[in-house]
């Protein structure tokens, strides 16, 4: 098949939906080890996560995958969408695809090849290796988004391991930690030096903690915990869920911060949030001069 005709399937299955069109349920799999991790998470978030959580609620495993793979195929580039597009029925294979085998990048080469991204991109090099790290509050910062994003495609990674079947029955906690660890990362992104040093509200005097905790053990495998954070409070969720909720501080608080045992950090932090308050209330009775 030719651009032109490619273009228009996959125009096609955004405007009638991919069960219309037909496809193969090893699509799924697929298109999961396709996308990258933000459009993964739009997908499993708010984009369409309240569609795709109602869908698994009433059991209806059609329609979840319906969506999934419509939604899935809608956010995807050309060059990404004509590498899967042969699990659609309507795809026509050519004289060269039906005689040529290509090569098969399956999940457990690209873990091969993350493991070893270093030694085949050279993107850490002895010069970046020899340079000592400076610990400033935007350091840091850039450290816990690292690890959230790590996060994000470790879990990513997880799924990719699943089955289709599997996706549908897990389709809740999926949904929940895609959007908890997705959402957590644009708080912290929002997060500034001078919320850090003031810490007058609960939630910044909880992410405030979260600096204090990487300041205090650089070797922290934040990835890890924060994955563990967001799978930990799955199991304590109301079932009445709610994809894109805003309520940070309780995660934070409740899940986070017991996660990463933060509670020593977070005392500083109570203390630093109650001098700010005392000072401004000073400042105020302070006449001008």
């Amino acid at each position: 098949m030719n651009q032109k005709e490619i273009k228009a399937m996959k125009a096609q299955i955004v405007e009638a939906s991919a069960l219309n069109v037909g496809y193969y349920e090893t699509v799924i799999p697929a298109l999961i080890e396709k996308i990258d991790p933000d459009t993964f998470f739009k997908l499993m978030g708010r984009e369409s996560g309240e569609w795709l959580l109602e869908a698994a609620k009433s059991q209806n495993r059609a329609e979840f995958q319906n969506i999934l793979v419509s939604e899935a195929v809608k956010w995807m580039s050309y060059s990404d969408f004509k590498s899967i597009a042969h699990y659609f029925f309507n795809y026509r294979q050519s004289q060269e695809e039906i005689l040529v085998k290509p090569l098969e990048v399956t999940a457990s080469f690209f873990q091969t090849l993350q493991s070893r991204s270093d030694e085949v991109f050279y993107s850490k090099g002895e010069a970046m290796e020899s340079e000592p790290f400076e610990i400033t509050f935007e350091t840091v910062k850039a450290k816990v988004l690292e690890d959230l994003v790590k996060a994000q495609s470790d879990f990513k990674q997880k799924m990719l391991e699943q089955s289709p079947t599997e996706i549908f029955d897990q389709a809740s906690k999926i949904l929940y930690v895609s959007d908890a660890l997705f959402e957590l990362e644009h708080f912290v992104e929002e997060f500034t030096e001078e919320d850090y040093e003031e810490g007058i509200y609960s939630y910044d005097q909880q992410l405030s903690a979260l600096i204090d905790c990487y300041i205090s053990n650089p070797s922290v495998n934040g990835s890890e915990l924060f994955l563990t954070a967001a799978e930990s409070a799955w199991h304590f969720v109301d079932g009445n869920y709610e994809v894109g909720s805003d309520d940070k501080n309780f995660f934070m608080a409740h899940y986070v911060a017991n996660t990463f045992e933060f509670s020593t950090y977070l005392e500083a932090q109570n203390s630093k949030g109650r001098e700010t308050t005392e000072q401004r209330a000073t400042d105020k009775k302070s006449p001008t001069l």
